[in-house]
């Protein structure tokens, strides 16, 4: 490679003489002659070797390849260049699915809907429950002249009642219930001026139909809800007498009232009820009035 150089160099030096001194040689215009008659042309006058010293710039002197030596051969590896390529390379179809395709049921935004549920159901207010069925087992101790017919006191009655919210603490319903008395008893026993020995069975019915008016003294809602209440209406009695040979049945219809105090436990998987209760029936006819205390347990569900 050097010596490449070196002889281009040698050759510019030999030509650089030559074109100094054509620029040096003024031009000399053609003269101008006569269309038909042409001017022969002047030759170019001829340089005289002082002038072509005089313009010869010094050459250095030129180096032999001896005098140059090579640069040793490179033992390390030449990396080799991956030829790059202007295309773009493909891009792999993506599985991934996008935010549309994404499922929506984020374990993240769970309590956020948790949280709008609950938010609108606050919005939207409960609609109150307004009808109270309550069934009840009652049951009753004979007073007054009740007591006089028969003294025994009774385990086997029922009663029914629905009741209709007209406000938050006052309901009106209807009740129907029923309690019956028996007693048996054997010895002598006096009817007058007559006295007989035998069995004597008795029996006695109270079946009261009566609209009732409650008021509650804790509103609807709580765990405990005590109450007042009065039942108005009538009252079918029964008495019947039997002993041995003889039989007497009488019946009657009286006007009766009953007030009653008593509670209801709501907050609890089956809601309880109790109350205790006087019943009292007029006289009605031949038929003395009639007195019977209830105590009544039962179930009262809302709807």
């Amino acid at each position: 490679m050097t010596t490449f150089l070196q002889r281009i160099l040698m050759t510019i030096t030999l030509l650089l003489p030559c074109a100094a001194l054509m620029a040096q040689q003024p031009e000399t215009p053609p003269a101008t002659a006569p269309e038909s008659t042409p001017a022969p042309a002047t030759e170019p006058t001829p340089a005289t070797p002082e002038e072509i010293a005089a313009t010869t710039p010094e050459t250095p002197a030129a180096t032999t390849p001896e005098e140059t030596e090579p640069p040793p051969p490179s033992t390390e590896p030449v990396p080799a260049v991956e030829p790059q390529s202007d295309v773009a390379p493909a891009l792999e179809p993506s599985t991934e699915p996008t935010p549309a395709e994404k499922p929506t049921t984020d374990k993240k935004d769970a309590p956020a809907d948790k949280k709008d549920d609950s938010e609108e159901a606050a919005a939207t207010p409960e609609k109150p429950k307004r009808s109270l069925f309550v069934v009840t087992w009652n049951l009753a101790a004979p007073l007054g002249t009740t007591r006089t017919f028969i003294d025994k006191f009774s385990f086997e009655g029922v009663g029914f009642e629905y009741r209709f919210q007209i406000r938050p603490d006052i309901s009106v319903g209807l009740l129907f219930a029923w309690n019956t008395f028996e007693q048996e008893a054997a010895g002598t026993f006096n009817y007058g001026n007559v006295a007989v020995s035998g069995k004597r069975v008795r029996l006695f019915d109270a079946m009261p139909l009566c609209a009732s008016f409650h008021y509650n003294v804790i509103r609807e809602g709580k765990k405990v809800v005590p109450f007042v209440g009065l039942d108005v209406g009538t009252m079918f009695t029964s008495r019947v007498a039997d002993f041995a040979w003889w039989y007497r049945k009488k019946t009657a219809w009286h006007f009766s009232f009953a007030p009653e105090i008593g509670l209801r436990l709501t907050k609890i998987a089956v809601p309880l009820y109790a109350s205790v209760k006087f019943n009292y029936a007029v006289k009605s006819g031949d038929m003395p009035q009639q007195t019977i205390l209830n105590f009544n347990l039962g179930i009262a569900w809302s709807r």
